[in-house]
């Protein structure tokens, strides 16, 4: 009986885990009123040139645009309401973040 051992991968090819992509954003917790804008920004790393999309729980009371990150507190929105912002990595939709947003007087 013969035991061969074949590392990495099948047929001796060697095979390299792909990196793993994370993604902070800044600021974590942020507040504004109403009408009121936040720039949120986005680290990403393990890839080169990586970039993100950005998305709101609650678009009605906070949108936010989807490829530079600014957030504008709507009219619709009240004090203390509080929406979650997403940044999910463009080709890579397991490696998001999330940001707080609460809405103050």
């Amino acid at each position: 009986l013969t035991t061969l051992s074949i590392p990495n991968g099948a047929n001796g090819v060697r095979t390299t885990p792909s990196p793993q992509v994370t993604v902070t954003v800044s600021p974590k917790n942020a507040t504004a009123k109403v009408g009121d804008t936040k720039q949120f920004s986005a680290t990403v790393l393990g890839i080169t040139g990586g970039t993100v999309t950005w998305t709101s729980s609650q678009p009605k009371k906070v949108s936010i645009d989807a490829n530079s990150g600014l957030a504008t507190v709507e009219s619709t929105a009240k004090a203390t309401d509080s929406v979650t912002i997403t940044a999910t990595v463009v080709g890579h939709p397991e490696a998001t973040a999330t940001a707080t947003l609460t809405v103050t007087a």
